[in-house]
């Protein structure tokens, strides 16, 4: 005899073709613990935790719908994050200025002893023989002045020369100490020549020419007395 349910509007279980309650399938009472969703949310008990999301939460990956959007960061500007000087250098030419170089010559070696004078627009530098020696100037018209402090007379070898500084390069200057005395320095840009030269070679040797004649004739009068 088949088993009647308690109730009799339900069937029973068990049995071949019963008509108990399925264990699995879309349920009738209640809500599915799996498959597809009937309210509007999958699982009916709460928000899934991968996907996108529907309820106003986040995924933890995928792209971002609440805040920045990866790749898409401001770039920084090279040279403005710092300072406000302009890249690579100082404002006007740090190289302007002339570079100066300062000789003697060879056989007037005396004046190593005396510290040569180097003005620019009546302002002294300090430049030392025989090395050059770079000044730095702001663009501009200069007036150079060298001169070199002696015994007789008291300055020599005065040498002028008015140059314009500008253009990121230092002028290339030399002066050259004069072989004579009384005769002016040479100044500009190099190479500079010695001036007196040939008064210093003819003051050489007119003294030579002066002892050879002498010589000679000590010698011819020599000779004559003998006989």
């Amino acid at each position: 005899m088949p088993p009647y349910s308690q109730y009799p509007n339900q069937p029973a279980s068990g049995g071949p073709g019963g008509y108990g309650q399925p264990t699995s399938g879309p349920a009738y009472g209640g809500q599915p613990t799996s498959g597809p969703s009937y309210g509007g949310q999958p699982g009916y008990g709460g928000q899934p935790t991968s996907g996108p999301g529907y309820g106003g939460g986040q995924p933890t990956s995928g792209p971002g719908y609440g805040g920045q959007q990866p790749g898409y960061e401001q770039p920084q500007q090279p040279g403005y994050g710092g300072g406000y000087g302009p890249p690579g250098g100082g404002y006007g030419g740090g190289g302007d200025g002339i570079a100066l170089t300062l000789k003697f010559f060879p056989l007037a070696f005396l004046l190593m002893f005396f510290k040569p004078v180097v003005t620019i627009n009546g302002q002294q530098y300090q430049v030392p023989w025989s090395k050059r020696t770079p000044i730095q100037l702001p663009p501009g018209q200069y007036h150079v002045h060298v001169h070199v402090p002696y015994l007789i007379p008291s300055q020599i070898g005065k040498a002028d020369l008015a140059v314009n500084v500008g253009g990121g390069q230092p002028i290339e200057l030399e002066y050259r100490a004069p072989a004579f005395a009384f005769s002016p320095g040479s100044l500009g840009t190099p190479p500079q020549k010695y001036n007196g030269i040939g008064l210093t070679i003819a003051l050489m040797a007119v003294p030579l020419v002066v002892g050879l004649i002498c010589c000679c004739f000590s010698i011819f009068a020599n000779s004559g007395s003998s006989y």
